[in-house]
């Protein structure tokens, strides 16, 4: 395959059929806010608004359109390229990651139907406060989580030239990873929103575990900050090394865990009185991808280099 051919290679059936899967499932959406964007015109048209038996029928068919065609197309979108960027077939946990998916984007759509009549215009995500909207979020968020782990554990690692098809195989890991980064705040912070309902038996456990997700966003900036450090190194270093493309996942994942590393030495010492250990916060965040970018930079020279390679 040409170096500057962009193309992600479907290599075997199962991989193909997993990627139409969610390819017809983020058209689904798409045909479905469609939809709903005609109801949106019925609901503000004089003579048929007062037919519609809901109350306010246009902020709910509007919650409804954009959840499918901004989050469920977008992320419907995403698995396309993770089937595609997988490294091996794995048919039965690719079949219950759509199946849940797609059973929660049919939940959504008929949610307004059975009683889903509260919106809460979020900017984004807006929600129905109804237990059937609900239960069609939380599935379509199984699903696509699902089919992100299983992803990331198939995916393959860059070559050693970082051709067209390799790129897309690294960005589709990346944005995975940062995928995964933006769900477990997610999930942090509803817990956050459930202590209070907890009681004080859980309150121990899921009060630190909120406080650490307020920090978690800032896995996302180490991922991209150590992208873009990593592919403005590779350059330099392709020239001395064969598997100069790891180098771009290894500086991601190594300032992203230096991020982790800051979050969780903030969130420990965040106590009166610990205001002077703050100033050891940073340096632990630059020490911790140093540390990792060293092991593997030696890992990756030849045992017999003697010049020094300059990465700046």
């Amino acid at each position: 395959m040409p170096a500057k051919c962009y193309v992600l290679e479907i290599r075997s059936a199962a991989m193909s059929r997993a990627a139409a899967a969610w390819l017809m499932l983020g058209l689904a959406a798409l045909v479905g806010a469609g939809l709903f964007s005609v109801l949106l015109i019925l609901a503000r048209t004089p003579a048929i608004q007062e037919v519609i038996p809901l109350v306010d029928f246009f902020r709910v068919a509007l919650v409804v359109h954009v959840n499918l065609s901004v989050l469920i197309w977008l992320l419907s979108m995403a698995g396309v390229f993770w089937s595609l960027a997988s490294g091996f077939d794995w048919v039965r946990w690719d079949r219950m990651s759509y199946l849940l998916a797609a059973a929660g984007t049919a939940i959504v759509v008929i949610s307004p139907f059975v009683g889903a009549a509260d919106p809460l215009m979020n900017n984004y995500v807006p929600l129905l406060r109804h237990p059937v909207f609900y239960t069609g979020m939380i599935l379509f968020a199984a699903g696509i989580t699902s089919h992100l782990l299983r992803s990331l554990l198939s995916i393959r690692g860059p070559a050693a030239l970082l051709d067209g098809s390799s790129a897309l195989h690294l960005g589709s890991a990346l944005g995975g990873l940062i995928t995964l980064v933006a769900i477990a705040s997610l999930i942090a912070f509803g817990v956050a929103l459930l202590t209070p309902a907890l009681g004080n038996r859980f309150a121990a456990v899921a009060g630190p575990v909120a406080r650490l997700g307020e920090r978690l966003p800032r896995t996302r900036s180490g991922l991209s900050g150590g992208l873009v450090v990593g592919v403005a190194q590779r350059p330099v270093l392709k020239r001395h090394v064969e598997r100069a493309g790891r180098w771009v996942l290894i500086s991601a994942v190594a300032w992203a865990t230096g991020a982790v590393a800051m979050g969780l030495l903030a969130w420990a010492i965040d106590r009166p009185g610990q205001e002077i250990m703050f100033r050891v916060v940073p340096v632990i965040g630059g020490i911790v991808p140093g540390v990792i970018l060293a092991t593997e930079l030696v890992r990756l020279m030849p045992p017999d280099r003697s010049e020094p390679i300059l990465l700046g």
